[in-house]
């Protein structure tokens, strides 16, 4: 799996995680051919065994460089950067992660996208990363149709509920958007056993809005953390598994970081399996911090 020419990389580099996100989507990425809950299985298989290697080869360093040392390393504040700078509009979609990146690149294609890679900030969760780059914890209140300042620049913002019917904004840019998918119905996609979301579904809606915004005007995507995938049996992909919460003061059993008032978990350790989710986030791991910054090239290439 780890190839020579891989270890020489990303030994001599400063902060190697950038590199590995690369890595996890060029020789991943066959793996993960289509949304299907056995695809995601395989997927999270061996990118846990992967993330395994990272952590007995660099230990907790590892998730130190996971951890942003500015602001400005924040997905969201790097994709509106990037956007301002490209005069692009902005999409955030809660959960977004590498998992989604490949889909939407199996999707749209090569040609049509470029991506980096930047940082959820700990703990991984939605509050966190609205304090992070609006100053307060409540996300969708920052697109509620009112004007937005970031990146030294005005945003119209909108919140899309309805995945079905995005907004319609033609050739315009200047916008920034926010979307609950795909972490919403991943958080609730099942009862007493029984699949209320469908994970092609739930990823058929997310590149619906994509398309749709970007027909006309050049998109900037992001999400305000990743997450570790569950799915029925989280013994798959978690290692020597401890029943505890990603973040918090009940999390007593290390390993652990403490990041401000925070004990926040590191690596795969430790997870709460909700009944109805097949989903967890809020620790420090490969797929819940490294978080792709996506330009995607608008469909049409008329003049505008």
């Amino acid at each position: 799996m780890i190839t020579e020419a891989l270890l020489e990389r990303i030994i001599t580099m400063e902060n190697p995680t950038r590199e590995i996100g690369r890595f996890v989507v060029e020789n991943f990425s066959k793996v993960l051919s289509s949304p299907d809950l056995s695809y995601y299985s395989e997927f999270e298989e061996k990118v846990s065994l992967f993330e395994q290697w990272l952590y007995e080869t660099w230990g907790r360093e590892f998730y130190q460089l996971l951890m942003p040392q500015h602001k400005e390393e924040v997905s969201i504040n790097k994709a509106f950067q990037k956007a301002a700078e490209a005069n692009a509009n902005v999409l955030i979609a809660d959960g977004f992660s590498i998992r989604e990146l490949i889909l939407l690149i199996n999707e749209l294609g090569k040609e049509r996208i470029v991506y980096e890679f930047s940082y959820a900030a700990p703990p991984t969760i939605t509050s966190k990363a609205a304090m992070m780059a609006f100053g307060t914890p409540i996300m969708k209140e920052h697109f509620n149709n009112k004007e937005l300042i970031m990146a030294g620049k005005p945003w119209k913002t909108r919140l899309i509920e309805n995945p079905a019917n995005p907004p319609r904004i033609g050739h315009e840019t200047g916008f920034a958007f926010y979307s609950y998918y795909p972490d919403a119905p991943l958080h609730n996609a099942q009862i007493h056993h029984t699949t209320l979301q469908d994970i092609n579904e739930v990823i058929g809606k997310l590149i619906t809005i994509i398309q749709s915004l970007s027909r006309h005007a050049d998109l900037v995507i992001t999400g305000d953390h990743g997450y570790l995938f569950l799915g029925d049996n989280p013994n798959l992909y978690l290692w020597k598994h401890t029943k505890s919460p990603r973040f918090g003061e009940n999390l007593i059993i290390p390993p652990y970081e403490t990041v401000g008032n925070y004990k926040v978990a590191i690596g795969r350790f430790h997870a709460v399996k909700s009944r109805d989710s097949f989903i967890t986030h809020g620790g420090i791991s490969l797929m819940e911090s490294l978080i792709p910054v996506v330009i995607v090239r608008r469909e049409s290439h008329d003049k505008l």
